[in-house]
């Protein structure tokens, strides 16, 4: 089932931690497959969530000598404009030294923001990181890397793993400063309502926890009737 626009528009509302506390409210118990570790952080900075479905590359800019080939480039900008939503270039670093990747500058960040790219994931390190902060590009990788060894991109004919991820073209991604999740398709549906109530059960929580005139008990005993509450709501949303 393919990502619908309405729902990368309203992901865009809810930071990356509740939309994973809501996967988890949700019944996926096997959310570890779904979120990058620390390897993968932004690097830029951005005025809301990168949302946007994945277009797959794999990036050589480390081999020396490699020959530069860059059509998996202009291949994934064709890719991004039959698809016709906002799109994430997933970039797998495959060369012979991967702490000298630098997979992207601002040079190509201009050139995916015209194509509909939210932003860039990748393994690998990037440059320019001034320069895409100020056109609003998302840059999430390993580091600032100033230079390459070689350009040599080829879009990927498989899904690729980033951080523990496993991800193929067409798979719907949110990330912020905080980090990177897939939002597995089975949820789409019930990820958005379930995000509104994870932010009201957590303002309520925090609430709860500030609390000065009640016991510790007391406490965890509201809080946890509050996440009751939810889960149950949450539930419902999985069965609708």
């Amino acid at each position: 089932m393919a990502v619908e626009l309405a729902l990368i528009e309203q992901l865009r509302e809810f930071d990356t931690p509740t939309v994973a506390e809501s996967l988890l409210a949700l019944g996926c118990k096997d959310n570890h497959r779904f979120y990058m570790g620390g390897d993968v952080k932004l690097l830029t900075s951005v005025p809301e969530p990168m949302v946007g479905v994945a277009v797959t590359v794999d990036a050589d800019t480390s081999t020396p000598q490699r020959e530069s080939y860059k059509q998996g480039l202009f291949d994934a900008i064709d890719q991004m404009a039959a698809c016709n939503l906002p799109a994430v270039v997933v970039m797998k670093v495959i060369g012979s030294r991967p702490g000298h990747e630098c997979v992207a500058g601002d040079g190509m960040g201009k050139l995916f923001q015209v194509a509909g790219c939210a932003g860039i994931v990748s393994d690998g390190g990037a440059r320019d990181l001034d320069g895409l902060s100020r056109i609003g590009f998302a840059m999430f990788g390993s580091g600032a890397v100033c230079d390459h060894a070689t350009l040599h991109y080829t879009l990927a004919d498989a899904p690729v793993t980033v951080s523990g991820v496993t991800i193929d073209h067409g798979d719907l991604l949110h990330g912020d400063n905080n980090g990177v999740h897939l939002v597995p398709q089975p949820y789409h549906h019930a990820i958005v309502e379930a995000c509104c109530l994870t932010r009201d059960f957590e303002t309520r929580a925090h609430i709860v926890q500030r609390r000065s005139d009640l016991a510790l008990k007391e406490r965890l005993n509201q809080s946890n009737k509050l996440a009751a509450d939810r889960a149950d709501k949450c539930r419902k949303l999985m069965q609708s």
